[in-house]
């Protein structure tokens, strides 16, 4: 995986190759084409991969409160910066992003993304609704709110090279959130 990382940083998704990837690899390139038939089986897996790592990342920040738990979800989703590795990266899970209509095995991996984070968004503003950190809103419109925002900025910040929009966006959306989520006396 750190193998194909580091192909799609260099050369983004339409100069990756498995054989890109086999000479960022430290093993035999046959051990590689031994495991995977394809560029799109094994992004496919590199997909299901930063999925995990998120998932880890994320799990390890939750403290608790929900206020702090939704603050270290949009650490990971809307980055106050972003270097040029990141920008990188993102660009190329952008060009994955954008062939779903093409390899069912990308649609399938980013719907299970898009559904694992959405559910991680509505789960934290319930609990602060229960604890009566947040107002009652309807923590599905945030969730799908706050998901649009992060991939609208992200595009954005990758078409046109500028990784402070990602801030600009993380910004106005925590700003939006203070307004519309939390209750007075959390102000």
């Amino acid at each position: 995986m750190q193998a194909t990382y580091r192909a799609l940083t260099t050369h983004g998704y339409a100069e990756t190759s498995i054989s890109r990837i086999a000479a960022e690899f430290e093993k035999s390139k046959s051990v590689l084409y031994y495991h995977y038939d394809s560029k799109e089986d094994l992004l496919a897996d590199f997909l299901e991969f930063l999925l995990a790592r998120f998932e880890a990342d994320v799990g390890a920040a939750f403290g608790g409160d929900p206020h702090d738990d939704l603050q270290a979800l949009l650490d990971e989703l809307l980055p106050t910066a972003m270097d040029d590795e990141d920008l990188r990266l993102n660009r190329a899970v952008l060009e994955m992003r954008t062939q779903t209509p093409y390899h069912d095995a990308y649609l399938r991996q980013f719907e299970e993304t898009d559904r694992r984070v959405l559910d991680e968004i509505e789960s934290i503003v319930e609990r602060g609704i229960e604890d009566g950190a947040f107002a009652d809103v309807d923590a599905a419109d945030v969730s799908e709110s706050m998901l649009d925002t992060t991939y609208g900025a992200r595009e954005r910040a990758v078409t046109l090279d500028d990784p402070s929009i990602v801030g600009r966006a993380r910004r106005r959306l925590e700003r939006s959130l203070e307004r519309d989520l939390l209750v007075e006396s959390t102000r």
